[in-house]
């Protein structure tokens, strides 16, 4: 990890692609790789957590809907593009927030604020998966954990916690953060199509600093997902 502080963490693997992991442990959802219409085994449910208290369980829902379900472009259904991402989520105000469901086992997606994070998430919002699935080939995994610290959730900044939980998001779907200077070209550009930014490509110790604002997943982001991560393998 670079010494920089950065707000979020860089994956401790190599890859030379823009954004997927090309690995025999690769980082997203088993189910993502299937269809589903409506609500169902196949979808994708969220529920949130703020363990804090700073930012608030109704606000934190309020933020991820927002940003998973209603802003534009989305991942949501890959933005009209794929439907096989199918988020769906767990109101805090009506059903409970991660911690006090009565089983988690159907929520594929949690979302925390200053929950116990991995050490290596240092002082960054970053996210983990859980529940490997080791009889596929290679390894899936049956959730994903995002930690999102309060400063990148805040109630007053729109655009703000758009883009850090559009970040953390992606890497759900199997996306990462650029750990060599050849994940670029010509700066803080993606290397794969015609030098798109990436939601996944900010504050990096290999971008100008600061890096692009991207508050949403852009074209390629959805492509890679599309095209990458989302076919069953």
């Amino acid at each position: 990890m670079s010494s920089i502080a950065l707000p979020w963490i860089l994956w401790p693997t190599s890859a030379s692609a823009e954004n997927p992991w090309y690995t025999s442990d690769p980082k997203h959802l088993f189910y993502q790789h299937y269809d589903s219409t409506g609500q169902g085994t196949y979808d994708e449910d969220f529920c949130v957590d703020d363990i804090t208290g700073t930012v608030g369980d109704s606000n934190l829902y309020n933020m991820v809907s927002d940003t998973l379900l209603s802003a534009s472009p989305r991942w949501d259904r890959m933005n009209g593009a794929d439907s096989r991402v199918d988020l769906y989520g767990v109101n805090p105000n009506t059903t409970g927030s991660c911690g006090s469901l009565s089983s988690l086992s159907w929520v594929e997606l949690r979302v925390y604020v200053n929950a116990t994070a991995p050490s290596w998430c240092g002082s960054a919002s970053c996210t983990d998966f859980a529940g490997p699935i080791p009889a596929v080939n290679p390894k899936h995994n049956q959730y994903g954990i995002m930690y999102m610290q309060t400063a990148h959730v805040p109630t007053n900044n729109t655009s703000e916690y758009r883009r850090n939980i559009n970040h953390e998001a992606g890497h759900v779907w199997g996306l990462r953060d650029p750990i060599t200077f050849n994940d670029y070209y010509g700066g803080c550009y993606s290397s794969w199509g015609v030098g798109y930014y990436s939601v996944m490509h900010q504050y990096s110790a290999y971008c100008s600093s600061p890096g692009p604002y991207v508050v949403y997943p852009q074209g390629g982001d959805f492509e890679n997902v599309i095209t990458f991560m989302l076919p069953a393998h």
